[in-house]
């Protein structure tokens, strides 16, 4: 059996990463969440320094309650 050696392509992988395409999935993982969670969840995204981020938060002081006795928030982003 041969072995190949595989080398990744660090910027290339740092491009992809921060590109606005996979800024937009990320986003849309959120929104779809935020979405099933109803009133009082939000998403955010934005492109942080090595990758894009995208936030679920909870905005409301019901949300945070909610989310805090069901684990709302992760079960959302689980399910999608």
């Amino acid at each position: 059996m041969k072995v190949e050696k595989l080398e990744l392509n660090s910027k290339g992988i740092r491009e992809m990463l921060r590109s606005e395409e996979m800024k937009q999935i990320c986003k849309e993982y959120t929104d779809s969440a935020a979405e099933a969670l109803g009133e009082g969840y939000e998403s955010e995204g934005y492109t942080g320094r090595n990758r894009v981020n995208a936030e679920l938060i909870a905005v409301t002081h019901k949300a945070v309650s909610d989310n805090k006795r069901d684990n709302r928030m992760i079960k959302a982003v689980l399910s999608r």
